[in-house]
């Protein structure tokens, strides 16, 4: 993940709803503890939105709520950050299992 331009993407985002900055520190350790590469780390640490927010379509949660999920425990054994929500209500991830970072959904159905 080239953290510079996915950075720039979401200040390019931004309308002023995203808040994006740093997250607390508490939440900083934490991400420090999932082995990312240092683009991703930073990236979530420095350049994600403070506020739960509406990208498109997607709703995105804060780091913090990140952090508190319920299904955070089924889907990072396989390297699948749950970062938010599709409008039918899939689970919106960054595949951190691979060096850019792909993002996709996880289907309701097949997470059941």
């Amino acid at each position: 993940m080239n953290s510079l331009i996915a950075r720039s993407f979401m200040e390019f985002l931004d309308d002023d709803d995203l808040n994006i900055g740093h997250t607390d520190d508490l939440t900083k350790q934490w991400l420090e503890g999932l082995d990312l590469e240092m683009g991703p780390l930073r990236f979530l640490q420095w350049s994600w939105p403070r506020d739960s927010c509406q990208i498109g379509p997607v709703r995105i949660d804060t780091m913090q709520a990140v952090r508190a999920r319920k299904d955070l425990a089924d889907l990072m054994p396989f390297r699948l950050l749950p970062v938010g929500y599709g409008p039918n209500g899939d689970i919106f991830v960054i595949d951190v299992s691979e060096p850019s970072c792909p993002v996709g959904f996880v289907a309701m159905a097949e997470y059941d």
